[in-house]
């Protein structure tokens, strides 16, 4: 099991320093999310547009890691990505990947990385600290493209005229 995550770390590192150099995110990079999407930008314009999975969090003050497939406050369509790692747990015999809770940080990383093997469309990761918590969102990301600001359709004005 140990060769299969350090060899899927690998490929995971390798696709998130291409995405970093691609989209020119650094440490000065701020993120806002929403419901469906995240958005990266500097602080002269948006760098990239992407959708995102949730994998889990871990609360700073009490050193739990918690799943996203257990986590209420998740919504189902963030967190679906997250349940294979209870198929990852039953077939190698790792009760981390199937607790809803676990204690201490070391593990986190190869969260993440096991979750992104049933995913090839992963572009890389994202480790985000919720404003004005010590909550750590460990997220997933996918679709991830230049910022295009979507065009607005203008609706044609009602003509005065009645037709028949």
């Amino acid at each position: 099991m140990d060769k299969l995550i350090k060899k899927h770390k690998t490929f995971l590192v390798k696709k998130q320093n291409k995405l970093k150099k691609k989209f020119k995110l650094d440490c000065s990079t701020i993120y806002t999310i929403n419901n469906s999407s995240l958005l990266a930008k500097n602080k002269y314009e948006n760098l990239m547009d992407c959708n995102y999975h949730i994998i889990g969090t871990y609360n700073n003050n009490s050193c739990i890691w918690r799943w996203a497939w257990s986590n209420s406050n998740i919504p189902c369509k963030l967190s679906k990505l997250s349940k294979n790692s209870i198929e990852f747990g039953d077939k190698f015999n790792n009760k981390d990947f199937y607790n809803s809770k676990v204690g201490g940080k070391t593990k986190l990383f190869n969260f993440l990385v096991v979750v992104s093997m049933y995913d090839s469309k992963i572009d890389g990761y994202l480790i985000y600290r919720k404003p004005n918590t010590k909550i750590d969102i460990y997220m997933l990301l996918k679709n991830c493209k230049k910022y295009s600001k979507k065009k607005s359709i203008k609706k044609k004005k009602k003509s005065k005229l009645k037709s028949c």
